[in-house]
């Protein structure tokens, strides 16, 4: 009987997947401090310049927010990349063990170091 275990893939994915969830959280609450922002009272520069400066530099700084969220995005999608690579890695390795001259090469005792690297690929 063989149990489930859980692969490099499988933490990839739940990895991904949590840091999805967490993105759309926090999207939202942007969205929402946006809507706030747009709707209040807008500051000009000859009115109060200190206040200026300061939506200046808010600006300059929800720019910088805006580039690393889409650095995010990309980095998320490498990594949704990668976990399915690993689990189709996973499936052709344990369909390699199941095969009929991978089992014969092995009674026979050769391929003794590839089923040590296969194993350990699986853990």
């Amino acid at each position: 009987m063989i149990g489930q275990r859980f692969t490099v893939g499988d933490d990839f994915e739940a990895a991904a997947r949590r840091a999805v969830a967490e993105e759309a959280g926090e999207l939202r609450c942007m969205e929402a401090g946006s809507a706030a922002t747009h709707g209040g009272p807008e500051v000009h520069a000859a009115e109060d310049p200190e206040s200026a400066a300061r939506l200046a530099v808010i600006q300059q700084q929800a720019e910088v927010i805006e580039g690393l969220q889409r650095e995010s995005g990309r980095r998320l999608a490498l990594i949704e990349r990668h976990a399915a690579a690993l689990g189709d890695a996973r499936a052709v390795l344990v369909l390699l063990v199941l095969s009929r001259p991978y089992q014969l090469m092995r009674l026979l005792g050769r391929w003794g170091w590839l089923e040590q690297r296969i194993l350990r690929a699986l853990r």
